[in-house]
């Protein structure tokens, strides 16, 4: 009986999570039906706001409508300036895979006249998919249900991850291939699993080009595994597992892929985009307006790969204690995760996951850090950092398993909890386009470079809400409908939370 309600239970949380979704979703309605299906307006607050999003939709429109990975002027000036123009032709600066995954969603959403919506639930069921995969690796740790479902929950919900799901970035894809490498880890290493292994390293290059460095802990973790010491009579011997060879048959085909890709765009197998930069001769002057407020088209990111070390101790300060990005001010319930790494590496059981994970956020730290924007342009806290946030939410629940007991550290962890998911639904009923604090003073009308910017759009009942827009615009403020919509996530953390209290069987 306890199982078929505990069922009944999870049902109705994944219920509320696909709905917590939607009622975020990036729209609005206008005479001719939804908006921006057919029209590209990169309105302050929808979906093609900022052009990280516009460069890999535009390759996503190419591929399906034209078959091609090259734009059209039109296409290229939606993109700018997050686009390439090499040998007369204009290419996404960004590297293709978002754009692959998200074709067959945009192809479908033509057949109901909503191909923008399609094509953007792609980050909306990697959200989902990365919620279970954060339970599962939690639920590996000793979690119960409720605790491994609280900590998929507060990722989902609690991190910057909310208002990028609503996006066509990068981020939510980049996490589910992290996520997937480490529930991998769990295993023995077999010639299937180094395949999968290096199949997920493969497509975390064609999502973003530093997540090479942000998996090297894993591959070389995995590596690592292969070899065995053994001593005869004073001599050593070293043995290797020839089931290695998987790894690298896995991870060939999305490489030959990616290479074949920047031969048809920059004419050479090993010429990446971003080592071309961005054109001038589209500019965000030909593209819609934004209305009435000053939000630009260009962030700060490098045009080349190469990181500056001069530029590390600000990258770190930025990332970790500035007001301007950091998890201290956007998502403090991450704190919780980073006690729950420190328990974790005492329990010898799980201490090598424990620095496994310790040292991709390690190196996701360092290597934004190194970047010349660690603001990531006009950006909604720090979303360089969204994968390692997604590591530390399985350490928050196993902190959780050790320390629930503790009266202090669960009302600290409900205080937290609620001003987390606050502010991430802020940012996602509002904008993600905040800019880093040099741009913001130099702006002719200055605009705060924190997430008070959110709030003053909210409190003149601004809102990008499809839902909202559609439905309540008329009934309910927006302020309104950002606490009801707070209101009900905290139900579900808290109903968790006190779940979690409870000797409920794992399973």
């Amino acid at each position: 009986m306890t199982r078929k309600i505990n069922r009944l239970l999870v049902t109705v949380f994944f219920t509320l999570v696909i709905l917590g979704l939607l009622l975020v979703v990036k729209g609005d309605t206008g005479d001719q039906g939804i908006n921006f299906q057919t029209d590209l307006s990169t309105t302050l607050g929808g979906p093609f706001e900022g052009s990280n999003s516009t460069s890999r939709y535009a390759l996503v429109v190419a591929l399906v409508k034209n078959h091609t990975f090259f734009f059209s002027t039109d296409l290229a000036k939606f993109a700018a300036p997050d686009v390439v123009y090499y040998q007369g032709k204009y290419f996404s600066l960004f590297t293709p895979g978002v754009s692959l995954v998200a074709a067959p969603f945009y192809w479908l959403g033509l057949k109901f006249q909503a191909p923008q919506i399609f094509a953007y639930s792609v980050n909306l069921v990697f959200a989902v998919f990365n919620l279970c995969l954060i339970a599962l690796i939690t639920r590996k740790l000793g979690a119960n249900w409720p605790i491994y479902l609280l900590s998929g929950f507060i990722f989902t919900f609690a991190t910057n991850v909310l208002p990028y799901s609503l996006t066509l970035t990068q981020h939510p894809g980049t996490t589910t291939i992290l996520l997937l490498s480490l529930l991998i880890t769990f295993r023995e290493p077999t010639f299937s699993t180094n395949i999968s292994l290096g199949i997920l390293l493969g497509a975390g290059i064609l999502f973003d080009i530093p997540n090479l460095l942000l998996l090297l802990p894993v591959a070389f973790y995995t590596l690592g595994l292969h070899f065995s010491i053994t001593t005869t009579r004073s001599r050593y011997k070293i043995s290797f597992r020839p089931v290695f060879i998987g790894f690298i048959l896995g991870i060939l085909p999305p490489i030959l892929f990616f290479a074949s890709y920047n031969y048809q765009t920059a004419g050479s197998y090993f010429k990446i985009s971003q080592t071309i930069g961005r054109t001038e001769k589209v500019t965000d002057e030909t593209s819609a307006q934004i209305a009435q407020e000053p939000v630009p088209h260009t962030p700060l990111e490098p045009q080349k790969l190469a990181l500056d070390t001069r530029s590390q101790l600000n990258g770190l300060y930025t990332l970790l204690i500035r007001n301007e990005r950091s998890w201290l001010y956007y998502s403090p319930v991450l704190l919780v995760g980073v006690l729950g790494v420190v328990l974790a590496s005492r329990d010898p059981k799980i201490a090598r996951f424990s620095i496994l994970s310790l040292s991709i956020i390690a190196a996701n730290i360092v290597t934004y850090s190194m970047f010349g924007d660690p603001w990531g342009g006009w950006s909604f806290g720090p979303r360089y950092l969204i994968p390692s946030a997604a590591v530390l939410s399985v350490f928050l629940g196993y902190a959780f398993i050790k320390l629930k007991a503790n009266l202090v550290f669960f009302i600290l962890f409900l205080l937290l909890s609620l001003y987390s998911l606050y502010i991430s639904s802020v940012g996602a009923i509002t904008t993600v386009l905040i800019p880093p604090k040099i741009e913001a003073e130099t702006l002719s009308t200055p605009i705060p470079y924190t997430y008070e910017y959110n709030f003053q759009l909210i409190k003149k009942n601004f809102s990008g809400s499809l839902f909202y827009n559609t439905y309540l615009k008329s009934l309910l403020s927006s302020v309104s409908y950002l606490n009801y919509y707070v209101t009900g996530l905290y139900i579900v953390t808290v109903s968790l939370a006190v779940l979690g209290l409870q000797p409920y069987d794992r399973h």
